[in-house]
């Protein structure tokens, strides 16, 4: 069954901006294209009033997200995630929940 991958990055607020250029320079969603069972991915900024980033992904199973959550640190480089991180403030939470129903529409434009 598909899962969908969710990660909260509470940002500090007035370091969105330079967090986003960060995250969007390293790649950080666009590396789990080549992860086997990787469906699509989304990079959302916040609302107005949030300072939360979130990273979505549809995965096939549950069991390619787990191996897509062991091999997170070796695809990236430490001065990857210590420059996203110092940006932060807390640590990224994530969690995947399975996919009951799905629908889709035209593409956002």
């Amino acid at each position: 069954m598909a899962v969908r991958s969710l990660i909260e990055f509470k940002v500090r607020e007035g370091e969105e901006a330079a967090f986003e250029r960060a995250y969007l320079a390293h790649g950080l969603l666009h590396r789990a294209v080549s992860a086997p069972g990787f469906l699509s991915g989304d990079f959302l900024r916040p609302a107005p009033e949030s300072t939360s980033f979130w990273a979505t992904a549809l995965w096939r199973s549950r069991d390619d997200y787990s191996a897509w959550q062991s091999a997170y640190t070796s695809v990236f480089s430490r001065h990857a995630l210590t420059e996203i991180g110092q940006f932060l403030s807390a640590a990224p939470q994530g969690f995947a929940l399975e996919v009951a129903a799905n629908v889709q529409g035209d593409a956002p434009s």
